[in-house]
C-alpha cells in the first residue's frame, strides 16, 4: 500500500496511533478500501469511548465532557459507513425526486 492509500486514510482518522501505518495496511488489504479501514477505526474508537463515563467531574476542580466528540464520531462513523457500502464518497450529496401521484400536470 502507498503513501498516498495511508495519507487518505489518516485524513478519516487523525494522526493518532494506534493503528500504525503498516496496521492500516493490513485492514487495507483485508477490506479493500479506503473508506472501509476508516470505518473499522473509527467505529472502535467509538466503541472504546462509549465503554467509558462521558462526563466526569471533581466537585470544584475539573470536569471532562465527552459527549459532543462522541457525538462528531457517531455521525463520522455514519458517513463512513454509507461511503464503504457503495453509498458514494463521504461528504457527498445524493439529489432525489419526489413527485406525487395525486397531482396531475
Amino acid at each position: 500500500m502507498g503513501a498516498a492509500r495511508i495519507a487518505a486514510i489518516r485524513a478519516h482518522i487523525g494522526t493518532d496511533q494506534p493503528p500504525a501505518d503498516e496496521e492500516l495496511e493490513v485492514a487495507w488489504h483485508r477490506l479493500g478500501s479506503v473508506e472501509k479501514v476508516a470505518h473499522e477505526v473509527l467505529s472502535t474508537r467509538l466503541a472504546d469511548l462509549l465503554s467509558r463515563p462521558a462526563v466526569f467531574t471533581s466537585t470544584g476542580d475539573y470536569t471532562e465532557d465527552w459527549g459532543p466528540i462522541i457525538t462528531a464520531l457517531e455521525k463520522r462513523v455514519a458517513a463512513l459507513a454509507g461511503a464503504a457500502s457503495g453509498g458514494g464518497p463521504v461528504g457527498s450529496m445524493t439529489v432525489h425526486t419526489l413527485s406525487r401521484s395525486d397531482r396531475h400536470r
